[in-house]
């Protein structure tokens, strides 16, 4: 070998170690210094409805709104233009633009400033991926982190992490967040005008951001469109069109529907996108009502509303208050959870227990007068007393005597129990135990347990515990709550309940109940169809009275705007008729089985109808009285309780002229009535 050979083959072996060495020492720093993409895991969480509709986004945790960019997902024409705007040889450079850097150098030496940029995209993302100060060293390690993720990552993968967290105005990143934000859509569709300022926005975010500077984004927006027109990318009447379109000066909101379930499906889930069981549609219709009504209400005042599907016990809709942002309102909690006082709303399931434990039927006869259990003396909500009424009577009217009696026969101990297991405990005040005020609302409960409960009744007595995740396990949640029979009959018993007037014309097999705590501080109404049901609170979250606002008054007209808007269903409810009650049932409670029902006679002063006083006045009181019957005595002036005695006579001065109905009725339940035409007033007081 001549001396030249050897020096070729010293030579060619010395530059193979070198790139060998070479290869080994970018391989070992690559190793050593793999790509930083941990940024990109700070992704905005967002909250979906069934079919894919965001619900509720939250910005991540430096506070930033940043989603992941999906190129299938992403305008194509804007994708383009991007490239065509910012990085020509995106698609044949391998992350550093070498005739960009050049005609960057020659433009700096000649002109002494800043011409043009040579930065391509990758190097871009490498910038914003890993911040460093603006010197010719970070522009090295931008050039060489540029050339690895080339290496790890196709083209498409750069465009998106690009895409992802490219600045786009104070704390947006990426198309998503910036399309959202200023145009109020996903970027799968932009004009020309949008698709322009999107692409020119990152280069300076702050200086071009539209709602600060709108003149400044304008004229950005114009040299992009007019740039597209030069090169052919589009034509003249194209860029007309588009300059003529406005600059967004606002930014709009992030949907925030749901948002109090949202906020707990998204804390509890690690994912950045959670899907849930609601229907955005139905959601919508029962926002848009919510803050409508609110806007009638008094200050401070706000609802909340469940609606759930029988079949699965799927989430439709969840309203948590009228408005997150009312601060009167107390807005930010959610009423759902909250632990209210529910009224009569629980009588349904107390009937429903006497049924199936066989105390009592439908057309069981029942005594509503004032009764003493034990210490515990409750009253009717309107201080009137019906006397024998069948319990069908009872609870469509929500008597509260009647409710009382039969859960005493059915224990308190037995309804809390079959309450806990179907929805969960119940909160005692002062943490005590089951009581008689179950029956009127003397407990705790959410709105959520009551719907849960009230899911039984169209469900043959199997109450389904509520979910918002599409689990596909709701024979798990199901739990035996009544019989079917019970169930049938509170059916049809809470159907034929009269529908608020507003809603008589449209009434259709929807069975409810309406219930109001003490000082109107709850208004509830709960109903159902056969395939769903749906739960409505109406009141103020610091429980301040509003004298006058029953559940009948001001919930029940909601429940049923709601459910009159949720999609039909083939499915229909099973209400069965009562047929005759056997003879041991015909009445409640022993002391009532052997009463003789006769009705009392009252005694009229003068045995007539009429009461005529000496003189035009009455200066007497008016004495009316029975001759039969068991004391106490309860007397009644048009319908109004006015007197109880342990004597068969009620002394009564006449209030005013006109026709008067007298009613008496006993401790066992027998009663009598009299019309009475009274031809004078009381005399006035004498002056002193």
């Amino acid at each position: 070998m001549t001396s030249a050979n050897k020096k070729f083959v010293y030579w060619f072996s010395g530059l193979l170690l070198t790139i060998l060495l070479l290869i080994t020492i970018i391989f070992i720093l690559d190793r050593c210094y793999p790509p930083v993409i941990q940024p990109l895991q700070k992704i905005s969480r967002v909250v979906t409805d069934r079919n894919g509709q965001w619900l509720s986004a939250f910005p991540n945790s430096d506070g930033r709104w940043r989603f992941p960019a999906m190129i299938d997902a992403i305008d194509p024409e804007f994708i383009d233009n991007l490239v065509f705007f910012e990085d020509k040889r995106f698609y044949s450079h391998h992350g550093v633009d070498l005739r960009a850097m050049l005609r960057a150098a020659y433009q700096w030496l000649t002109n002494r400033r800043i011409i043009s940029g040579a930065s391509t995209i990758t190097m871009q993302l490498a910038r914003l991926l890993e911040p460093h100060p603006r010197t010719l060293t970070s522009k090295l390690i931008e050039s060489l982190r540029a050339l690895q993720l080339e290496y790890h990552f196709t083209k498409n993968e750069i465009l998106q992490m690009y895409l992802t967290m490219a600045p786009y105005g104070g704390n947006l990143e990426g198309i998503e967040a910036a399309s959202l934000a200023w145009f109020n859509k996903h970027p799968r569709v932009l004009s020309n005008a949008e698709a322009a300022l999107l692409a020119v926005l990152p280069q300076q975010p702050s200086r071009l951001r539209p709602d600060r500077h709108s003149l400044l984004a304008r004229d950005a927006r114009t040299k992009v469109l007019k740039r597209l027109q030069l090169h052919g990318h589009l034509d003249r009447p194209q860029v007309e069109a588009a300059l003529r379109e406005p600059v967004p000066t606002q930014r709009h909101s992030f949907a925030n529907r749901a948002i109090h379930l949202s906020r707990r499906a998204a804390a509890g889930n690690s994912a950045e996108l959670v899907s849930t069981t609601l229907d955005a549609a139905i959601q919508d219709r029962i926002e848009r009502l919510a803050r409508r009504r609110a806007a009638s209400w008094e200050a401070g005042v706000t609802m909340a509303a469940l609606v759930i599907e029988n079949a699965s016990g799927e989430i439709m809709a969840y309203l948590g208050s009228h408005d997150q942002f009312d601060t009167q309102a107390s807005g930010y909690i959610d009423m759902v959870q909250a632990v209210r006082s529910p009224g009569s709303t629980l009588k349904p399931l107390i009937y429903g227990l006497g049924f199936e434990l066989n105390l009592i039927h439908p057309r069981t006869l029942i005594n509503d007068i004032p009764h003493l259990f034990g210490d515990y003396a409750p009253v009717n909500f309107d201080g009137r007393y019906a006397g024998n009424v069948t319990i069908v009577e009872a609870l469509q009217h929500s008597l509260n005597l009647p409710a009382v009696a039969v859960l005493e026969r059915v224990t308190p101990t037995l309804a809390a129990d079959r309450i806990s297991r179907a929805a969960g405990a119940l909160k005692w005040k002062g943490g005590g135990k089951a009581g008689l005020p179950l029956a009127l609302g003397g407990v705790g409960a959410t709105l959520q347990q009551l719907v849960t409960l009230y899911s039984a009744f169209p469900r043959e007595g199997r109450a389904i515990t509520p979910v918002w995740q599409q689990t596909g396990h709701a024979e798990q949640r199901k739990t035996p709550l009544l019989s079917a029979k019970a169930a049938a009959w509170i059916n049809r018993i809470l159907i034929d309940i009269l529908p608020p007037p507003e809603h008589e014309a449209t009434h259709s097999s929807i069975a409810y109940k309406t219930g109001t705590s003490y000082g109107y501080r709850d208004a509830w109404a709960i109903g159902y169809n056969a395939k769903y049901t749906v739960g409505v609170w109406v009141g103020r979250a610091d429980g301040k009275p509003r004298p006058g606002h029953a559940g009948r008054d001001v919930a029940a007209p909601l429940l049923f705007d709601i459910i009159e808007f949720l999609p039909a269903g083939t499915e229909r409810l099973t209400a069965s008729w009562y047929g005759t009650p056997p003879q041991a049932l015909r009445h409640f409670g022993t002391e009532i089985e052997h009463q003789s029902l006769f009705p009392l006679h009252i005694h009229v002063p003068g045995g007539g109808g009429r009461l005529r006083p000496v003189g035009g006045c009455f200066s007497t009181a008016v004495q009316f009285s029975v001759s039969a019957g068991k004391p106490p005595y309860y007397w009644f002036i048009n319908g109004e309780p006015r007197q109880q005695t342990q004597q068969p006579r009620f002394d009564w001065m006449p209030e005013t002229r006109g026709q008067i109905d007298v009613r008496v009725m006993d401790a066992g339940a027998r009663e009598g009535g009299a019309a009475v035409w009274i031809d004078g007033k009381t005399c006035p007081s004498p002056l002193n």
